[in-house]
């Protein structure tokens, strides 16, 4: 019987446990143009998780690689370019992609450095989607998506709560 599947559910089992447990951490506070503003981020461990699957790609090819197949090739290449993708997305999710907030406005900034703003006054919409994890805030065609695994979520929802746009 093959007990890798279920050793890497596992695993990803215990990292999402990890990850959601980090994020409670709401102690991130930068000074942006003499305004404070919460920083909503990914856990750190999401970027573990994207450092495992790279390390675990590379010790695979290499294990395997020598007892290849002519006809096993192509399908471990198109496999091995979606882990790399995968993996340099979890990375990325980490350092880029972060939320700022105060009690005036909201910030977004997204994988290529586009920033979107928004003010609690002009957000005309908000949709709670508990089967994806987040909460999509609408100013016309712009929105904002707010993940619930970043670290401070229930700070950032308390505070949506007491401006009454729940």
């Amino acid at each position: 019987m093959n007990f890798d599947i279920i050793y890497i559910i596992f695993l990803l089992m215990i990292f999402m446990f990890l990850a959601y447990r980090q994020r409670k951490n709401i102690n991130n506070i930068k000074n942006i143009n003499e305004t404070n503003y919460e920083i909503l981020v990914f856990p750190k461990i999401v970027k573990f998780i994207g450092y495992i699957c790279l390390v675990t790609l590379i010790i695979t090819l290499v294990q395997d690689v020598p007892s290849l197949k002519q006809n096993e090739i192509l399908p471990i290449i198109i496999f091995s370019l979606l882990v790399i993708i995968v993996a340099l997305y979890l990375i990325l999710l980490v350092n880029v992609k972060k939320i700022l907030y105060n009690n005036y406005s909201i910030i977004e900034k997204s994988f290529f450095g586009v920033e979107t703003e928004l003010k609690w006054d002009e957000i005309t919409k908000i949709k709670l989607n508990r089967f994806v994890g987040e909460m999509i805030l609408y100013k016309g065609e712009q929105k904002i998506k707010v993940s619930t695994l970043y670290i401070g979520y229930e700070h950032f929802y308390d505070l949506v709560k007491s401006k009454r746009l729940l």
